[in-house]
């Protein structure tokens, strides 16, 4: 999965949790919304690591210049 997918499906992980948090009160909803939430920051831990993001700080040349 690219980097955007995973942000994507992240993003829409919160959005079900939290509206099933708010919205229903029974104990199988506030199961389903704190599972999609631990998968909201599961994705969102794989979206940010991800090789491409973490090579693109690799090619930075912050170190002082002679």
């Amino acid at each position: 999965m690219t980097p955007r997918t995973l942000t994507l499906a992240a993003l829409a992980a919160l959005v079900v949790g939290v509206g099933l948090m708010v919205l229903f009160d029974t104990a199988a909803t506030l199961v389903v919304s704190v599972v999609l939430l631990f998968a909201y920051l599961v994705l969102g831990v794989f979206a940010i690591a991800a090789p491409e993001h973490l090579g693109e700080l690799g090619d930075r040349d912050d170190s002082p210049g002679d």
